[in-house]
């Protein structure tokens, strides 16, 4: 994508942008007026620096874009990751100042029966669910995005990585911390037993670890709940016709004979 490289246009996506308040902006102004005359790069960099706009803000400004920074009372800050639904993103609440984790579905599923249905199971039960080894979902809703209607959840947002990248990059955890890590999940997952909710999609990448080494549970997309939230038009079994579900590594042996009986 081609790079605005004029300043005053790429000035000119900023206050378009609405992400800096009329103080912000003229704030930002003299520290771009303090180098001169930059060009467009060095003055968004020097943005990033004094704390004005994210990476993510400047790279999109840059592109000429000036929409797509806020959902609803969200501020769009970061990417924090992506998968196979969509994309998740740092945001900050603008009410409480609060930063979260934002998920949004892509806009390219926003048609497909099954990732709406999955996207919005993993809500419902993110909200049902209070533990510390899980990662709770605090609002679900939809907004007018670039293109359409947009679904997303808001989560805590949880500063780890995935059981699998841990592995990937320090090779076998050690037993000590092995068990650590599985007295949280196990905790984690006696709660939502306990609310009649079973996994059925437990594996290492969704499982985060932060850096007090303790586990978080995430994506509850393919949860068995004891009373559906989505009614029996919507039931999984319908929408992807099909009696297994889950990742066929870590799938447990009653799981893989019949996914909706276990």
């Amino acid at each position: 994508m081609a790079i605005v490289a004029n300043t005053t246009d790429f000035l000119g996506h900023l206050q378009q942008s609405k992400l800096l308040s009329e103080e912000r902006f003229d704030a930002a102004l003299e520290v771009v007026a303090a180098l001169g005359e930059p060009d467009s790069m060095t003055a968004a960099k020097a943005l990033v620096k004094a704390g004005f706009l994210t990476r993510l803000h400047a790279t999109r400004l840059l592109e000429g874009r000036t929409r797509g920074f806020f959902i609803n009372h969200f501020r769009i800050e970061d990417i924090l990751g992506s998968g196979g639904m969509g994309w998740v993103y740092i945001a900050r609440d603008l009410k409480t100042g609060e930063e979260v984790a934002l998920k949004m579905l892509c806009e390219q599923n926003e048609n497909d029966a099954g990732l709406l249905a999955r996207f919005q199971l993993e809500a419902e039960a993110g909200r049902k669910l209070k533990h510390p080894a899980i990662i709770r979902t605090h609002e679900v809703g939809e907004a007018l995005g670039m293109y359409g209607k947009v679904h997303y959840m808001v989560m805590d947002l949880v500063r780890g990585v995935g059981i699998d990248e841990v592995v990937s990059m320090g090779g076998p955890i050690e037993c000590p911390m092995a068990c650590h890590i599985a007295l949280h999940i196990a905790a984690g997952l006696q709660h939502a037993h306990r609310l009649g909710l079973v996994h059925r999609d437990l594996k290492p990448a969704n499982v985060l670890v932060d850096e007090n080494g303790n586990a978080h549970i995430l994506d509850f997309g393919l949860s068995l709940a004891s009373q559906s939230v989505l009614g029996d038009e919507y039931s999984l079994s319908m929408i992807f016709g099909q009696d297994c579900l889950g990742t066929a590594d870590y799938i447990a042996p009653e799981q893989a004979r019949d996914s909706f009986q276990v």
